[in-house]
């Protein structure tokens, strides 16, 4: 058996004229629950400092894109272990390439675009990591061994005091590089005047 208590909440006239109108326009919208998820998501904010929310490394793909240049896509997944919705409202990503101890590229990079994840469950995002064909073909002669792709991730969500961080790797065996190469050097190369 649940008890339930009622609490009577005060807002401006304003905004309860808005919540009306809202409510003509979504007739399912339910105020106690939505009340009752910003005072959970407030209390755990306090609670906890760091929120209870997990970043994987999904995927890693070569991509070779005219418009973009060629580039790293990968697929990060956002898993929040918490009771409540969040919306994550930024992740800062630091990608590095590197082969052995040699690194090959790097670059810095943030999300903007909000992104929401219900209760213990999780969504996909995507990033490209674009790299100039002229300082990607100046590498090739470096790598001797798999690209390791190296993510640091930081993800802020929104009543957090700190980020969620991840520090993230995926592999690209060294056969699937150099054919990689070979497709950036004939469609980069020739028209750029490059090595």
């Amino acid at each position: 058996m649940i008890i339930t208590t009622n609490v009577t909440m005060s807002v401006p006239m304003s905004l309860k004229q808005e919540m009306d109108e809202f409510v003509r326009t979504y007739p399912e919208t339910n105020w106690s629950l939505v009340f009752r998820e910003a005072i959970q998501s407030y209390m755990l904010a306090r609670k906890t400092p760091v929120p209870k929310v997990e970043v994987f490394l999904d995927s890693v793909m070569q991509d070779l894109s005219m418009e973009m240049g060629p580039g790293i896509r990968t697929t990060l997944r956002v898993e929040n272990r918490m009771p409540i919705p969040i919306t994550v409202d930024r992740i800062l990503v630091t990608t590095t390439l590197t082969s052995g101890q040699t690194i090959i590229v790097g670059r810095e990079a943030a999300h903007l675009r909000p992104l929401h994840v219900m209760a213990n469950s999780s969504v996909a995002t995507h990033d490209f990591f674009p790299m100039s064909p002229s300082d990607l073909l100046r590498t090739a002669s470096l790598v001797k061994q798999s690209v390791a792709v190296r993510e640091n991730i930081e993800a802020y969500i929104q009543g957090f005091r700190e980020p969620a961080r991840a520090n993230l790797t995926g592999k690209i065996p060294v056969d699937e590089w150099e054919v990689y190469m070979k497709n950036v050097r004939a469609v980069f190369g020739p028209k750029d005047g490059l090595p």
